[in-house]
């Protein structure tokens, strides 16, 4: 049996000119199968007849679309039930459905459904983990991967011009799969005064800036988390920028927020991960920590470890291996006020797997580039520009 909130907006149009053309409360509940309990809520919305009368004369598609800036407000942080919102909006929990479904695959906002309730979730990260299937049948096999780690794509110390070249390295060198362990994009807000360090500002720009930054190889694909500069989207607004950048490109695979994990074989996984914190005194302590967790996992056999923009590595833990996995990004003011100097490079990881899923053999070379001070105007209007102008931008390199 079904509810007010249960019927379509046609229905609801309908039972309004039907109990204006006189049908009594009884055969309405027979006709649209109500409820006893929903009776007394279901005979108040059709007494609104004045209202409804004016639904009554208009085509289905004339009525008033739902305000989805309304809807964020309504859903931000709070957990409302669905029934709920068919009430304010006076549509159908189908509607308000369809209508949330837009906030989530067109505008890309962290929208949590819980049991029958939703809410815009600005105050953790997004979280999700797609299914773990291997990229490769073969249990045992060689490969070669690279690592491109803390692009932050916005900042006015972004190595555009790095990163490409790195990418088109890699690529020479037989690389087939790029692992992109957080901070993507630049961020906002994220410590005080950014806003003076960024060359593009908001979500859409940065986005279209990383995805510039990353070219399109043949048969290339990357394996993309989120970091703590991405999730600052989030916070501001419930934009998940991670996500809305994988939609962008068939190449791009979005693995959530802060760790994601990889499985090249059904025994080797590749978990990327983005802590928290600021570099130690000794490089590999946290790293090191984190490998002792992780190392009860026996399918996990490398951590690719983003945020530090440091290069380090392998250090190896039982059967796992860990490594930082530098940036491209040169030295902000923020890092000049720390006395920090990054990394600005990738590596490439070349492995044998076993059977067993264990790494036999690993080597490492580690990509070095000269940062390029103010890189960006190298790239006029690459925060407005289409994927097409890419070649155009990068022929000034050669």
């Amino acid at each position: 049996m079904r509810g007010w909130g249960d019927l379509t907006d046609e229905e609801k149009v309908a039972a309004a000119g039907d109990f204006s053309h006189g049908v009594k409360y009884k055969e309405l509940h027979a006709k649209y199968q109500i409820g006893k309990r929903h009776y007394a809520c279901f005979d108040r919305k059709v007494r609104a007849g004045k209202r409804w009368m004016r639904l009554v004369s208009m085509q289905p598609q004339a009525v008033t679309p739902i305000d989805l800036e309304e809807l964020k407000k309504l859903i931000r942080n709070k957990p409302t039930s669905l029934s709920l919102l068919s009430t304010v909006f006076d549509r159908s929990e189908e509607t308000v459905r369809k209508a949330i479904d837009v906030l989530i695959h067109g505008e890309h906002l962290n929208i949590v459904y819980q049991r029958r309730q939703v809410f815009l979730d600005t105050k953790n990260p997004p979280r999700f983990q797609p299914a773990l299937v291997a990229l490769y049948d073969q249990p045992a096999m060689d490969i070669r991967i690279a690592v491109a780690s803390d692009i932050h794509a916005g900042s006015a110390e972004q190595q555009i011009t790095a990163a490409g070249a790195f990418i088109r390295d890699a690529y020479e060198q037989g690389v087939r799969d790029v692992f992109v362990p957080g901070d993507v994009c630049a961020g906002c807000n994220v410590y005080r005064g950014q806003v003076y360090d960024l060359f593009a500002q908001g979500a859409i720009q940065q986005v279209r800036v990383a995805d510039f930054t990353l070219p399109p190889m043949d048969g290339m694909r990357y394996h993309i988390i989120g970091g703590n500069h991405d999730y600052s989207f989030t916070k501001a607004s419930g934009s998940d920028a991670i996500r809305r950048l994988c939609a962008r490109r068939e190449d791009m695979n979005y693995y959530g927020y802060d760790v994601g994990d990889v499985a090249l074989t059904a025994n080797c996984i590749v978990r990327m991960w983005h802590p928290s914190g600021g570099v130690p005194y000794a490089k590999s302590y946290r790293l090191q920590k984190a490998m002792e967790q992780y190392n009860h996992d026996p399918r996990i056999k490398l951590v690719l470890a983003g945020h530090l923009h440091i290069a380090l590595g392998p250090v190896k833990e039982g059967h796992l291996y860990g490594m930082q996995c530098g940036c491209f990004e040169g030295q902000t003011n923020y890092l000049a006020r720390k006395g920090l100097f990054p990394s600005v490079g990738g590596w490439v990881i070349d492995m044998g797997i076993g059977e067993d899923g264990n790494i036999r053999r690993l080597q490492t070379e580690w990509l070095d580039y000269p940062a390029i001070a103010g890189d960006h105007r190298n790239y006029p209007g690459i925060e407005f520009a289409p994927n097409e102008t890419r070649e155009t931008l990068y022929e000034w390199i050669a």
